[in-house]
């Protein structure tokens, strides 16, 4: 039957109020504890009366706590003991021994079983492993199966982090955007850790953030691709990029102010000399600082990629989480949707205009279903 534990919470305050006998409470503590589910209540109860009675200035509620509590511990599992009661009062009825030595010896348990990261020992790595890696890497087979085989054997044989693996794998695809089909189905075959792809990603998106020369072009290609190709998720890899919303919005701000500042300059007649020398300067093209570059946008540029793969939903998606016209304020953003608009219209343009017009190529954006030339005003609808 199940552990009445109302009762069990009288008795103890009938017992301090000495309407009862200690006793009687032991004698029903021991009645009431012949299964799991009893003693499980049982220990949850004593729990709230071991820190109720602790507080209490009258030691003598204490005293009796524990007389019942040392009367029963032979009746009661004492993992389940150990589980809830304070250390101080296990260590009082003889449980554990030391109540600082068996709280130290929980954290680290518990921080080894829910906490502690599993890292591979780095000093075990062998260089021979890398020296292997990077000649598979360089002269990879056709098939990205036999690919992966090799990698896994060699992460195995000489204890590689198959993070770091992962890593020179997406380094390497940079250096051959032109093999990208393979990369693509080698990174599908990588055994599956909760994007550890997108983290590996990020930690490279992180390192460029704050380097001089910037981030690679090349590394934003394979990012558009991967997404692209749905096996990362653009949301995830936004998080690791940088500047944020705000840093944008105030670069943008202060350049449009520039401009502002600029062009006022330019309409201002003033008859001081030194100024006449410096509004010369400016009509005559040298670079202000409103014409200096623009920071570099990791954002942006990763949306210029996938506008550039032809990938207008997502590049859509991530302008939505961007401030407005952080695209078109970018040169290469302006060239890319530029190549974008002239191809949707091309065959439109090209059936139309007169046979006397010279039409000029432009460049073709293959492979995706979402960008498709119009060819008549049908499609426009």
């Amino acid at each position: 039957r199940k552990m009445d534990t109302k009762k069990l919470y009288r008795m103890f305050h009938d017992c301090y109020n000495d309407k009862i006998k200690v006793d009687e409470v032991i004698t029903f503590v021991r009645s009431n504890s012949t299964n799991v589910e009893q003693q499980t209540d049982l220990v949850d109860m004593f729990a709230v009366l071991d820190i109720e009675s602790s507080t209490k200035e009258d030691v003598k509620d204490r005293e009796i706590f524990i007389k019942v509590l040392e009367s029963v511990t032979k009746n009661i599992k004492h993992d389940i003991l150990k589980e809830r009661l304070e250390y101080d009062t296990l260590e009082r009825v003889k449980l554990i021994s030391n109540s600082k030595q068996f709280n130290t010896k929980y954290v680290r348990t518990r921080t080894k079983l829910f906490y502690k990261q599993q890292k591979f020992n780095l000093l075990r790595e062998e260089n021979e492993g890398y020296n292997k890696l990077m000649t598979e890497l360089a002269n990879p087979p056709t098939d990205p199966q036999t690919m992966i085989d090799h990698l896994l054997k060699l992460i195995g044989r000489f204890d590689l982090d198959p993070n770091r693996v992962l890593d020179l794998v997406l380094e390497t695809w940079q250096n051959y955007l032109e093999k990208s089909e393979f990369f693509l189905q080698l990174v599908k075959l990588f055994p599956k850790q909760d994007d550890a792809l997108c983290r590996m990603l990020g930690y490279s998106f992180a390192f460029y953030e704050n380097e001089p020369e910037g981030t690679p072009e090349t590394l934003f290609k394979v990012g558009a691709l991967l997404i692209k190709r749905g096996i990362i998720d653009l949301h995830v890899l936004y998080s690791h990029l940088g500047p944020s919303y705000e840093e944008m919005k105030a670069e943008y701000n202060k350049r449009l102010s520039d401009a502002r500042e600029k062009a006022k300059s330019l309409v201002t007649v003033s008859l001081n000399k030194d100024d006449t020398e410096d509004n010369s300067d400016s009509k005559s093209g040298k670079k202000t600082e409103a014409d200096s570059a623009v920071p570099e946008n990791q954002k942006v540029n990763l949306c210029i990629a996938l506008i550039g793969l032809g990938c207008w939903l997502e590049a859509d998606d991530l302008i939505q989480l961007i401030p407005p016209y952080s695209v078109p304020h970018n040169a290469k953003g302006r060239e890319v949707m530029f190549d974008l608009i002239s191809w949707r219209i091309h065959e439109f343009y090209k059936s139309h205009v007169s046979s006397a017009v010279t039409v000029r190529p432009v460049k073709e954006i293959k492979n995706d279903p979402q960008v498709k030339s119009w060819e008549d005003l049908n499609d426009l609808v």
